[in-house]
């Protein structure tokens, strides 16, 4: 054990050597390197510049020599004979003699001002008619050197002359001579020549012309997306990037290659005093060691025994003296902070255990560090060591398993808002998240709303009930008011009817088919008179406020029957059908009449608002008797309800409609409702469309 421990530490002292020497002696050296790289590149970009210099010369000298046969050419007597008069056909021979003879040229033509007749001798190695065309007529006033580059990318160099009458000293015609770039060796190789051999090549239009070599393709991407006056490397070559002017408008990019194995000498020269640098200091490394193995690791193992029988064990011990008058203050001083340490740790122990509000204290991957009586309550946590997502009530609320997951990419302190089902039963609470990432952890805070949110909402939920209630008041005074003017007109038409049909009777009617259309005629009076006396009757019993009514027994069909005045024009115009098929009309129910009604409203007002966006709209309204208890089933053919939002449907103030379509407190106050009748209403899973029991006692009259 004491052996390992020192070599430890000796170790560490090594190390911190090897670290201070290598802070130092890296960037020196790679400063070193990078100004032997930059005056090395420096150089070479001044050797390069006067290579192109060379070229440069070199290229002019080749273009005024072939200017100068040119002219010479011009003058020639026999020509200029043949021209003025006119013998375009002997000017032809003559041309032919001179490419032959006396030019070395790839193309040689006369043109002729004010005529398009073309006098071509050239030597028909590129389509020579069709680059001579595309030339002329690129540029009808050619300059005296231009640089014309063809559609396969070959490339030459065009000089002209105009032929000018000794006798009238007009131009007779205008003489074109070109020189194809492209392959010319014996021109590269002279040029490779008088720049120390270096290999050379030309590019024109990011293509490459000609070259004393082969390049790649990488090679020749690379160089041409280069700018002029740069020095690159591609692989182990060297590339500098220059430019040749042909004339003011015209140049070529000249590149010179050379190795760069000189770059790869001086790196390698770098590197061997490098590694000898490193030998060194391990060197003096070993001998720290040595020295921290006899002197500092006795004493350093002392202290940290004391420290392991102070943290661990909670063991004090007597202070061992050293020869090192620091290590013992630092044992001292240990021991003193070590006690005040523990001191707070118990009262800050006592304080979060005994808090009412939650306290968690977790690593990045869910374990719990600390905790409290409170959290362990609420979160009904099994292990107060173990993981809070998978030994805790949050292990399935998948809004804190998201939040988690995602944590560190949130901001440092921020807050959350998590509803989480505990033993059967939803808490509301407020969480604040607090991250400490150096140290990998995170401190949470809970508050636990449940009381308070649910009190709220029962406050709110009786608030928008009472409010209910006053609007239902209102609307029943107003349907009273309605009624009596509607009852008054409704009885006198009704008792004219009567009249009128008794009257009938003592009239003879010649005409049996006009005698039955009028009867016919009062009967629809009198159906229309009836039915609307009888939504009158039933607005007045729906809008009634109904909370202080006696249970009564009531038919079910009958019931349903009256509500359905309400509801059946909605129906119609949202083409919903209404399957009643499999409803007992023979079932009586102990009920509040009106607040049942509003229960089988809120009901049928659902489905029918679920079934707008489908194909089939279908309502099923079925019965079955189970003991003392009717159960009234309530199908749609609609989407259903989510299995995650179904236990929060009933909840006060949950909507799943549009803002604006819906306040959220219909479900809720028709389940409070059917408490208050000694029944329930429930939602039934099912597999399509959503569906509602409610269960009723049974009447026993």
């Amino acid at each position: 054990m004491k052996q390992s421990k020192d070599i430890k530490i000796s170790l560490l002292i090594g190390i911190i050597i090897i670290f201070v020497v290598t802070l130092v002696t890296i960037p020196l050296f790679y400063n070193q390197f990078n100004s032997s790289m930059l005056l090395l590149k420096d150089k070479t970009i001044d050797d390069f510049k006067d290579d192109e210099k060379i070229s440069q010369i070199y290229i002019n000298s080749v273009l005024q020599i072939r200017s100068s046969k040119l002219s010479e050419y011009v003058n020639n007597s026999d020509l200029h004979e043949k021209l003025e008069k006119e013998d375009y056909d002997g000017a032809r021979e003559n041309l032919e003699n001179a490419v032959i003879e006396n030019l070395e040229t790839d193309f040689l033509f006369l043109t002729y001002d004010g005529n398009k007749r073309v006098t071509d001798v050239s030597l028909n190695i590129l389509n020579s008619k069709e680059i001579v065309k595309g030339y002329i007529e690129r540029s009808p006033y050619p300059q005296r050197l231009e640089l014309y580059t063809t559609k396969s990318n070959n490339v030459i160099i065009f000089a002209n002359k105009d032929i000018i009458s000794k006798k009238t000293g007009k131009v007779l015609a205008t003489l074109h001579s070109g020189y194809i770039l492209n392959n010319k060796n014996k021109f590269i190789s002279e040029l490779s020549q008088k720049i120390n051999n270096h290999n050379v090549y030309f590019f024109v239009n990011s293509s490459l012309v000609s070259g004393t070599q082969k390049i790649n393709s990488e090679e020749e991407r690379e160089i041409s997306a280069a700018k002029y006056n740069q020095l690159i490397q591609v692989q182990s070559k060297l590339y500098f990037i220059g430019k040749i002017l042909i004339n003011e408008d015209y140049h070529l990019k000249i590149v010179f290659e050379t190795s760069s194995n000189y770059i790869k000498n001086l790196k390698s020269s770098y590197i061997t005093n490098f590694i000898l640098t490193v030998l060194i200091s391990l060197t003096l490394c070993l001998i720290a060691m040595i020295f921290a193995n006899k002197l500092i690791t006795p004493p350093l193992e002392n202290l940290m025994k004391t420290i392991n029988l102070l943290m661990i064990r909670n063991i004090h011990t007597p202070k061992s003296k050293s020869i090192i008058r620091e290590f013992n203050l630092i044992e001292e001083n240990f021991i003193d902070v070590f006690k005040k340490f523990q001191q707070k740790k118990s009262q800050l122990a006592k304080f979060i255990n005994s808090s009412p509000i939650s306290v968690l204290i977790l690593d990045y991957r869910g374990n719990i560090i600390q905790t409290n009586q409170s959290s362990i309550d609420l979160f009904k946590i099994t292990k107060t060591e173990g993981n809070i997502l998978r030994d805790s009530s949050l292990s399935d609320n998948t809004q804190f398993k998201k939040i988690f997951s995602n944590i560190k990419y949130s901001p440092s302190s921020f807050e959350e808002e998590i509803n989480f089902k505990a033993e059967n039963l939803w808490k509301n609470t407020n969480w604040t998240f607090i991250q400490d990432k150096k140290e990998d952890y995170i401190f949470i805070i809970c508050i636990d709303n449940t009381e308070r949110v649910e009190s709220q909402a029962q406050i709110e939920a009786e608030r928008s009930k009472s409010i209910h209630n006053q609007k239902l008041a209102a609307i029943g005074e107003v349907a009273s008011s309605i009624a009596h003017e509607v009852n008054n007109p409704m009885g006198i038409i009704s008792l004219s009817l009567t009249i009128l049909e008794h009257e009938l009777n003592f009239i003879e009617i010649e005409n049996e088919d006009k005698k039955l259309k009028i009867s016919r005629a009062i009967e629809n009076i009198e159906s229309s008179v009836n039915r609307t006396s009888q939504i009158v009757s039933n607005l007045l019993d729906f809008s009634r406020e109904g909370s202080k009514d006696k249970l009564e027994s009531k038919n079910l069909n009958h019931v349903l029957s009256k509500t359905l005045i309400f509801i059946e024009e909605k129906m119609k115009r949202n083409k919903v059908k209404l399957d009643i098929a499999k409803l007992d009309p023979s079932i009586n129910i102990q009920i509040k009449e009106t607040q049942f009604s509003q229960i089988l409203v809120n009901l049928i007002n659902n489905s029918v608002d679920a079934l707008k966006e489908t194909d089939e709209r279908k309502i099923c309204i079925s019965t079955e008797i189970k003991g003392k208890n009717c159960i009234i089933h309530f199908e749609d053919s609609g989407p259903g309800i989510k299995e995650e939002i179904a236990s929060e449907i009933f909840s006060p103030f949950f909507t799943t409609k549009e803002k604006g379509s819906g306040t959220g407190l219909g479900l809720s106050i028709s389940k409070e409702l059917m408490l208050e009748m000694s029944g329930n209403l429930k939602l039934v899973k099912s597999s399509r469309g959503a569906h509602f029991e409610v269960s009723i006692p049974l009447s026993n009259s």
